[in-house]
């Protein structure tokens, strides 16, 4: 599924990032099976969260300046029979 891929990538993007492995902007791309573009799109939507990340020529990455911290999580799972009657039949719990 498409969702899957997009959030497993971004996670993927931002590990990388956080371990400063990265390389250049097209060893990154590479790595995580995108087009440079694409993977500036998705360096777009992490910096709209107020993550600062740059590239540092010494240490050959993309690095993250600022304090803050990104924690993805897939809020998406499967219901077992009760937690669906639940649901479906008195509301959310």
């Amino acid at each position: 599924m498409k969702i899957f891929e997009i959030i497993e990538r971004l996670d993927l993007i931002y590990k990388l990032i956080k371990e400063q492995q990265t390389g250049t902007a097209k060893e990154f791309a590479q790595k995580v099976g995108l087009s440079r573009s694409q993977l500036f799109n998705y360096l777009d939507y992490l910096k709209s969260f107020d993550i600062e990340i740059k590239y540092d020529i010494f240490l050959n990455s993309y690095v993250i300046e600022s304090k803050k911290e990104l924690k993805i999580q897939q809020p998406i799972r499967v219901l077992n029979d009760y937690e669906h009657t639940k649901v479906d039949g008195e509301g959310i719990f």
